[in-house]
């Protein structure tokens, strides 16, 4: 909240946008907890010089042992975050900038980082599990590992993406929907889609982002191209589009195009429209409010 004003785009890649935050209550005694883990105990002014004082080596070693990423997660502290960031949206209340929010083919592969096992993760559904399957498996039969990496990055980062960029819409702000489904031809193969957080390289043209750029192909760096090109006509214009790219419509209620970036890229409406609706009606059941 403190920020509105001082920033003229956004854009959000891979973002937990439906996810519940913790309160600061939560946060507190996450804090609390993570102290008695390390040994020490209490909140008073000893105990924090106790924590400062702690070697980075045994943090790390017990980051290691740790299976969610829960105690560095954000939350409501009522100034910078005000209230849950879905329902913010969902109000309007929020900065009327243009606004890109987007998600990669294989989300997936942040779930073991997170503590989260996809597969076992299907029982949240209970009895619905079976309709969502079938939602899931229209086109054909899916493995319990594939059904799982698809319901996790949807539930995660493709409904968020399109259920944020729907509200910035309807609160003014003109927003706009990716799907990064490129492999690079190195990993043709070797994985099921592209990584969380696959697509920055692409973005940065490869540039002091690891050793893909050493192996990167033409086809791969055409598409870095697109992206970098995208980026940075929305930093200076607030509009991706530009010559040669192909057209990235807005998202909207009406019209629902989220820009698949692939071996082609293309506009596609109403991309995943079904899996996507099942994670925005339990965003709706949750908070409480109408899904859009």
């Amino acid at each position: 909240m403190s920020a509105r004003g001082l920033f003229a785009k956004a854009i959000s890649q891979s973002g937990l946008g439906l996810n519940e935050i913790p309160s600061l209550q939560k946060a507190q005694q996450a804090s609390t907890d993570w102290g008695t883990a390390m040994g020490v105990t209490g909140s008073d002014a000893l105990a924090l010089a106790r924590l400062r004082a702690l070697k980075v080596d045994d943090i790390l070693k017990h980051r290691a042992t740790e299976t969610t990423e829960g105690n560095i997660a954000p939350f409501i502290d009522g100034k910078a975050v005000t209230g849950q960031v879905s329902v913010l949206f969902a109000k309007g209340d929020i900065a009327k900038v243009p606004y890109i929010a987007g998600s990669n083919s294989n989300e997936a592969s942040l779930a073991k980082a997170i503590g989260s096992d996809p597969v076992k993760d299907l029982s949240k559904f209970g009895d619905a599990l079976p309709k969502v399957r079938a939602i899931y498996e229209a086109d054909g039969k899916l493995t319990d590992d594939e059904f799982g990496r698809q319901v996790f990055g949807d539930s995660l980062f493709t409904a968020a993406a399109q259920t944020l960029a729907e509200f910035a819409d309807k609160a003014g702000a003109p927003a706009r929907v990716y799907h990064f489904a490129y492999i690079a031809d190195h990993f043709r193969g070797k994985v099921p889609g592209v990584d969380h957080g696959g697509e920055i390289p692409f973005v940065f043209g490869f540039r002091g982002l690891g050793f893909l750029g050493n192996f990167a192909s033409d086809a791969d760096r055409k598409v870095a191209t697109e992206m970098g090109d995208y980026w940075t006509n929305f930093a200076k214009t607030g509009d991706p589009n530009g010559a040669g790219l192909p057209l990235w419509p807005t998202f909207s209620t009406a019209s629902q195009q989220t820009l698949v970036i692939d071996d082609t890229t293309r506009a596609v409406a109403d991309f995943r429209k079904g899996q996507v609706g099942v994670m925005t009606a339990r965003w709706g059941q949750r908070v409480g409010m109408a899904a859009p």
